[in-house]
């Protein structure tokens, strides 16, 4: 079962450590995820309206990826629910499942924003 909360603060804890005199670092490389992540999403409705598989495994690893490094736990979950059919042949509710990710790639955005927002100062 899936936590509640959608990010993981350790990972972006320790995100931040790899550069300790830069505060700002962590945030950075959250927002450039940020920025590029719903772009990311819609390759994966796109795939999933058109019911390409390989192309909806293709957006849906690139997704896992950068939630993972953000610690995007739910979205990496979700990625991996996806992935574990997709190995299996069709997702008939592949629509469906893009939905669910991006619902849950809302709750991440607000969630990493906040935690950027708490850290950084002024």
């Amino acid at each position: 079962m899936l936590g509640e909360h959608p990010i993981d603060e350790a990972v972006l804890d320790q995100l931040g450590s790899l550069r300790p005199n830069n505060l700002d670092f962590a945030a950075k490389i959250i927002t450039s995820s940020l920025d590029t992540t719903p772009s990311v999403l819609k390759e994966l409705e796109s795939a999933a309206l058109a019911e390409d598989m390989a192309w909806l495994r293709i957006a849906n690893h690139r997704l896992n990826s950068a939630s993972v490094a953000v610690g995007a736990v739910r979205i990496a979950a979700r990625c991996n629910e996806l992935d574990r059919m997709l190995r299996t042949g069709p997702v008939a509710d592949a629509v469906q499942w893009a939905r669910i990710i991006n619902e849950e790639y809302d709750r991440a955005e607000a969630a990493l924003r906040h935690w950027c927002a708490s850290r950084l100062p002024g």
